[in-house]
């Protein structure tokens, strides 16, 4: 009488088996997690694409006193920082870069 394996030899060793069956169970595991951290990615993704955010400036000209020089203009923060030179003197200008309302005027030096 035969014993073990249909096909007559001894079959795989049970310790084989159980090393075997805790890979699989192992890996198994290790591809849930990927699939889980891809789909964390891209609903991520997704979800920056479609946040409407502050939508940057909307202004798209501003009135300087007549005369005056633009020196820098700088948009961060939802704000319009503008630096400008008239009759001598640096003023830096701060404008809310969506309605263009001023909402701070630096007198900076005489130019001397």
């Amino acid at each position: 009488m035969t014993t073990g394996h249909p096909s007559g030899d001894a079959g795989p060793d049970t310790g084989a088996t159980g090393v075997i069956r805790r890979a699989r169970r192992s890996f198994a595991v290790s591809m849930l997690i990927l699939f889980a951290g891809l789909m964390a990615v891209a609903f991520a993704v997704v979800y920056r694409l479609n946040q409407d955010g502050d939508g940057g400036a909307t202004i798209s000209e501003i009135a300087l006193p007549a005369g005056a020089v633009a020196l820098s203009a700088v948009v961060a923060d939802g704000k319009l920082t503008l630096a400008y030179r008239l009759d001598g003197r640096t003023t830096i200008r701060i404008v809310d870069a969506r309605t263009g309302e001023t909402l701070s005027e630096i007198a900076v030096g005489t130019g001397d």
